[in-house]
């Protein structure tokens, strides 16, 4: 092995490496270099390590290697952890914020906003957050706002749907909202459906919308009268995609104004029913106003739009003024007063023949007390007056 070292060129390797036991039992790793001085072979430099040595450095080596590698791998987890961390906070607390938006409970992200994306989308959504805010609180407004309303609201398709409403068109036709929102507002309307779908037709070519009255189908099939406003819903200057349905229950007020008519006619039935002249004249012009049946018959007259305009006294006395004929005006007196008055008159009736007849005026007043109208009420006295002349005339002859 020595000469073997000792002749080694290193014309294939730079070190020739042997291994040769000890006397001491001991390994060894025998490494020599050739030795050349001024180009001449001279020997060889020798050199040997311990293989026990050796294996036990590499061990060393080896468990040092594999505690810095899974301390590497510790502290690369713990800063991969970290970093996730930090990164999944802003998107936890983004999705969290998106489930607080379904619910309607909206609050802006309290987060510091940096310069990454997740910053960028920190801030835009907390933009939108502050927009979204203003909407719905407009939003809820407007449901608050026609949820107040006593009128039905109701927002209808181009195929009459219904899209949206308020809280009192539920009570209108007596439907939940479930119901009414399925319903086709044509299913409402009585009449034959061809008809009703023509006349719905006509809406969206701008006719017809204006208030009018119609009539509705309750839940319950019965008919409802009611006051409808129909107007366009617009976006920009397009053509209109729904129309606005504004429904007010008049079922009251009709029934008032059939009370009213029915009351009316039956007062019209007592004063024409009496052989009174009665009219009601102006207090400052004399100009009739009013009048009943009798009063018509004794003028002339076929219908009262003939004697609208004129003056008592162009009826009754052929033009003359009561004054001036001298004979007292109880209207005068009534409207000086504030209280009845009465005398008698002589009254021409349409054939020209004279009449006596006995006057009552009574007031009407306004609410500061002021007369402005005056109920003329003229009785026929001829018979009374021929018969007291005729008894005066015969105690006189006797």
């Amino acid at each position: 092995m020595g000469l073997k070292a000792a002749q080694f060129k290193g014309e294939q390797s730079a070190v020739l490496q042997q291994i040769y036991r000890r006397d001491t039992g001991e390994s060894m790793w025998d490494l020599s270099a050739p030795v050349f001085v001024q180009g001449r072979h001279w020997g060889a430099f020798r050199i040997g390590y311990s293989i026990q040595e050796i294996d036990d450095a590499i061990g060393n080596l080896k468990r040092v290697m594999s505690i810095i590698g899974i301390s590497m791998m510790l502290m690369v987890a713990l800063l991969i952890h970290f970093i996730v961390k930090r990164m999944t906070t802003p998107l936890k607390a983004l999705t969290r914020a998106t489930e607080a938006i379904s619910a309607i409970n909206i609050t802006p992200l309290e987060l510091q906003a940096t310069d990454d994306e997740v910053g960028t989308l920190i801030r835009a959504f907390n933009e939108m957050i502050d927009k979204l805010q203003h909407t719905t609180v407009s939003k809820e407004y407007l449901d608050n706002l026609l949820d107040s309303l006593h009128e039905a609201v109701l927002v209808v398709s181009r195929s009459g749907k219904i899209l949206r409403f308020n809280r009192a068109a539920t009570t209108l036709f007596g439907q939940s909202a479930e119901q009414l929102q399925h319903r086709n507002i044509l299913e409402s309307l009585p009449g034959a459906e061809q008809e009703n779908r023509q006349w719905f037709e006509t809406l969206w070519q701008g006719k017809g919308l204006n208030i009018f009255d119609n009539r509705y189908i309750g839940s319950d099939g019965t008919q409802f009268p009611a006051s409808t406003s129909i107007a366009p819903l617009r976006q920009d200057d397009h053509a209109p995609n729904a129309l606005i349905w504004l429904i007010q229950d008049v079922t009251e007020r009709k029934q008032a104004e059939k009370n009213l008519l029915e009351s009316k006619q039956f007062l019209e039935t007592i004063l024409n029913s009496m052989g009174d002249s009665i009219s009601i004249l102006d207090a400052q012009d004399f100009k009739i106003l009013g009048c009943n049946q009798t009063f018509l018959d004794r003028s002339g007259a076929k219908s009262i739009t003939e004697l609208m305009g004129r003056t008592c006294y162009d009826v009754t006395h052929q033009g003359n003024k009561c004054w001036e004929i001298d004979e007292i005006c109880p209207l005068l007196e009534t409207r000086s007063t504030g209280r009845q008055a009465s005398c008698e008159h002589v009254h021409i009736d349409k054939a020209g023949w004279e009449y006596y007849v006995q006057i009552i005026t009574s007031p009407i007043k306004n609410e500061t007390g002021e007369v402005i109208k005056v109920v003329h009420v003229a009785r026929d006295i001829t018979e009374q007056k021929t018969s007291a002349n005729e008894l005066r005339i015969s105690t006189e002859l006797l």
